[in-house]
């Protein structure tokens, strides 16, 4: 077996344990996110058994095949990773369905990659507390001292 199809195996693998992550308690911190990090959502899971089980098929079948897998899955996640960076969501995770372009600053886009799912879940949170009082708000987008609005608070 060439080194190929061994990183095809490898992939197969890593995208495995990814998945696992998920299900590991040691992993979880106490807002259900892994490595604090990451949002534990059923289409992000599809998202990578879906990938490993591409990588474990193209492992098991020839170093063509494995080629193709790289080939192809380089060119979506990097595809991914652009569209984040011009938009501040992917399309993998149907971050760009279910958050739409979000209004970053470039250096976070630019560095969210590890991190891309909870700066997601802080914009949204901050931009609908923004949205319930926008008078109150500073120019640094941070609510007044002491203060917090929301629909069931006044």
């Amino acid at each position: 077996m060439d080194i190929i199809r061994l990183c095809a195996w490898g992939y197969a693998a890593l995208l495995g344990f990814v998945i696992l992550t998920g299900y590991i308690p040691a992993f979880i911190d106490q807002n259900d996110m892994i490595f604090g990090l990451f949002r534990r959502t059923w289409y992000a899971d599809g998202l990578h058994l879906v990938s490993a089980l591409w990588a474990l098929a193209a492992a098991l079948t020839s170093r063509r095949a494995s080629e193709l897998f790289f080939q192809l899955f380089g060119l979506f996640y990097f595809a991914d990773g652009v569209l984040g960076l011009l938009t501040g969501s992917g399309y993998l995770d149907f971050g760009i369905l279910i958050n739409g372009v979000l209004n970053l600053p470039l250096s976070t886009r630019f560095f969210a990659n590890a991190r891309a799912s909870k700066v997601q879940q802080n914009f949204k949170i901050n931009h609908w507390k923004a949205s319930c009082n926008t008078t109150a708000w500073n120019m640094r987008g941070m609510p007044p001292l002491g203060r917090w609005e929301g629909p069931f608070m006044s």
